[in-house]
């Protein structure tokens, strides 16, 4: 009889040694889990943030043909907005906005040459199916990596390189 109480005794469970050593363990691999986590993460938002841009250039584009307006998306560093400009009054009603949350991604370097040839930071798509060409380029701060949002003139294309 005195040989099963021992057996039972020496089978409770984990000693506090071999629980501490197992958090341990399980620490050390999450604390090695997180920066690649949080690098992937951001890098997503980055290439997110290239394809919303993109996503309100094309809608402003397939807009000012099939409603026959003028549309201008104006680039802040911060925002997208696109207006559809009113036939005969030229006023301008906003349409759409697109922002960024992230503050390390921004819009820089927007650039986009107007009919009477100057540069600005606002593309503008006509009814006719052409628009201001010029780019973007969409940045996150500490790294090199951009992606570079392009309209083309005679066609109204948006696409984006990366």
């Amino acid at each position: 009889m005195p040989v099963s109480r021992r057996r039972l005794r020496d089978d409770s469970g984990f000693t506090l040694l071999e629980v501490m050593t197992t958090c341990l363990l399980l620490a050390i691999m999450l604390g090695l889990a997180v920066a690649p986590w949080r690098a992937y993460g951001e890098a997503k938002a980055h290439k997110d943030a290239a394809r919303e841009l993109v996503a309100v250039l094309r809608n402003a584009q397939v807009r000012a043909v099939a409603e026959l307006a003028t549309y201008r998306v104006d680039v802040t560093p911060t925002t997208a907005k696109a207006y559809r400009i009113t036939p005969g009054t030229g006023t301008a009603v906003l349409k759409q906005t697109s922002s960024l949350t992230n503050a390390k991604i921004t819009y820089s370097a927007a650039s986009f040459q107007d009919s009477n040839g100057a540069t600005s930071t606002s593309v503008y798509f006509y009814p006719k199916g052409s628009a201001s060409k010029g780019s973007v380029t969409v940045t996150r701060a500490g790294r090199a990596h951009v992606y570079t949002v392009s309209v083309e003139g005679l066609t109204a294309r948006v696409s984006y390189t990366d």
